[in-house]
């Protein structure tokens, strides 16, 4: 005797696909050797690690530009409140230091 009740059908459709997909699970498992799926998990482990190589490096690149753009900004504001018609005294005491070495020589 056939179950025509709603749970009944359901059931019979969800039994009817469940079948289908194991066999075809089945096959597809039979259509490959052992060697294949090595391949296959090889493949997936590289293109994982290669993945992970690449947004590794590409976050270190950008870390480092971020740290050279933080560097050129404190130069920057260090540059912006020098007087380039002061120069500083160090600048002084050297030229002399070289004019006096010239007129040794």
């Amino acid at each position: 005797m056939q179950d025509n009740s709603w749970p009944g059908l359901i059931w019979s459709t969800i039994n009817s696909w469940i079948t289908y997909v194991w066999s075809g699970t089945t096959i597809a498992f039979a259509l490959l050797s052992f060697q294949d799926y090595t391949f296959i998990i090889g493949t997936a482990v590289g293109a994982y690690y290669a993945r992970r190589s690449y947004l590794i490096n590409k976050a270190e690149k950008e870390a480092s530009i971020a740290d050279m753009k933080r560097r050129t900004d404190i130069y920057d504001a260090w540059l912006q409140t020098k007087n380039p018609n002061d120069p500083p005294e160090t600048l002084h005491i050297v030229t002399e230091a070289l004019a006096k070495s010239d007129t040794l020589v």
